[in-house]
């Protein structure tokens, strides 16, 4: 991820924020859970959920990264999933 760059009138020159290592993600909580629900229970293929977020939301991801976000959502609802698997009769 790159952070944009500036023009700086007062030194005539392109200047850019440095990136924490806390803040590489390029889409926050939010747009993350949208992505998976739409990955996952709408079983939208990568490049059509590529094609969405540019045309709608004017976000530019490729898949790869996309791949990486849905393992990344994945990840986080491995646990409760199973914690509710448990609890739930017919998985038994």
């Amino acid at each position: 991820m790159r952070s944009p760059w500036y023009w700086c009138e007062d030194c005539q020159a392109y200047h850019t924020a440095p990136i924490a290592d806390g803040e590489r993600n390029l889409f926050g909580p939010r747009l993350m859970a949208v992505t998976g629900y739409l990955k996952g229970r709408c079983h939208l293929s990568y490049t059509t959920l590529q094609a969405f977020l540019n045309d709608i939301l004017g976000i530019k991801a490729s898949r790869g990264y996309l791949a990486g976000q849905i393992e990344v959502v994945s990840e986080s609802i491995k646990k409760p999933y199973e914690e509710l698997a448990e609890q739930l009769p017919f998985f038994e």
